[in-house]
């Protein structure tokens, strides 16, 4: 039983700890690899599907036509889901300065969306976004400068969170830090294992492989089958987007078990290709995605662990793990009675919650995944971000 408990938190802190310190440690010693950026202005194909969208896809489209990249090196692709409020008429209205709505005939899902997008696109380079993400004025350049290596076939560029939440703007903006932290890593070694930003990542047209109906994680798969081709997929810092986090922290929540269950369902249609890919890609991988996403479990063991080994300073760390669970609590009970807390009684409550909360989400993801409920797009009502 104790060698069990030790196994498992030793999981645990490696999840959290042990792996950025040994992306830090890799990077020490082994060499980065160099990326070859230039200014360069390949056709690009900016490929979006929208689904119900009238509310934020005129503030959408304006964005993009604000975009610094040259307007006849930029096809703008918009695939209707078969919406059935005002967005169809809302892009149409915009035909004139090169704005293409391809309509599906009957709701089909995202993934059927993007790959009758690609099928119909005439760029060289392939932008993947969502309808309610802007980006930053020279995001395409950023993005697609570092097409100007040979050796690179992807690129994640990064999400920043708006959000008008105090609480969940701390939480998840911690999350994003860490998590941009790992990919600047994971890049600098390599390639980024742990997938794009499904708002914000280009790849070459060549590779691109059209993936079946029930995908829900292109973001993931997609950069997954560049490297599995022998390319890079690497990050990009400077090319920024901004998403509105849900406000409503129960559609968060939601949103991450769709997160998981579409996570592995993606890994399911690579995983015959994970002999093409390097150990340390795998690696990264591993520790990044799948780990993190079974750490509830493990943080479930050692809690039943712990409650059975309170002998010696064994109740030690059932202690912290009380105290801890016990801010998770009143982090929930602040969340549900809406009670406002200064910024620093905020995070000692938040960030135990937003931990516990999406370990939870994952747990659920996982379990629902296992017992066959992924149904991809058609399993969960469009949440509004407005």
């Amino acid at each position: 039983m104790k060698i069990v408990f030790w196994i498992l938190y030793i999981i645990i802190i490696y999840i959290y700890i042990g792996y950025p310190l040994l992306l830090v440690l890799i990077a020490s010693i082994k060499k980065g690899k160099f990326i070859q950026k230039e200014e360069i202005f390949p056709r690009v194909s900016l490929i979006i599907a929208a689904y119900n969208e009238e509310k934020i896809i005129n503030e959408r489209i304006e964005n993009i036509l604000s975009l610094n990249y040259p307007k006849e090196k930029l096809e703008v692709i918009f695939i209707s889901d078969s919406s059935s409020d005002r967005t169809d008429k809302i892009i149409c209205g915009y035909k004139e300065k090169g704005i293409i709505l391809i309509r599906q005939p009957r709701r089909m899902g995202k993934m059927v969306a993007l790959n009758s997008g690609v099928s119909k696109s005439t760029g060289e380079i392939l932008i993947f976004s969502d309808a309610d993400i802007f980006f930053k004025e020279d995001d395409i350049e950023k993005l697609v400068s570092n097409f100007a290596d040979s050796h690179v076939g992807c690129v994640v560029g990064t999400k920043k969170i708006l959000c008008d939440e105090e609480h969940l703007t701390i939480t998840e903006g911690i999350y994003w830090k860490f998590e941009l932290f790992l990919k600047k890593l994971e890049g600098e070694i390599g390639s980024v294992a742990a997938g794009a930003s499904g708002c914000n990542f280009a790849m070459r047209k060549a590779l691109y492989l059209p993936l079946e109906e029930k995908t829900t994680a292109e973001d993931l798969v997609l950069p997954l089958i560049c490297i599995s081709q022998g390319y890079r997929a690497v990050f990009e810092p400077e090319a920024v987007s901004y998403e509105k986090l849900l406000p409503c922290f129960k559609d968060e929540f939601k949103r991450k078990i769709r997160i998981v269950m579409g996570g592995l369902h993606a890994l399911s249609l690579v995983k015959n290709k994970f002999h093409l890919i390097d150990k340390i890609t795998l690696l990264e991988l591993f520790s990044h995605k799948i780990l993190r996403w079974y750490g509830s479990f493990f943080l479930l063991g050692l809690f039943i662990l712990n409650f059975l080994l309170q002998e010696s300073f064994y109740k030690y760390f059932l202690y912290l793990q009380v105290i801890f669970y016990s801010l998770t609590i009143l982090g929930f009970i602040c969340l549900v009675m809406k009670i406002k807390l200064g910024s620093l009684l905020g995070k000692i409550l938040n960030i135990p919650f937003y931990f516990i909360a999406m370990n939870l989400a994952a747990f659920i993801g996982v379990l629902k995944y296992s017992f066959g409920m992924h149904r991809g797009w058609d399993s969960y009502k469009k949440i509004s971000q407005s």
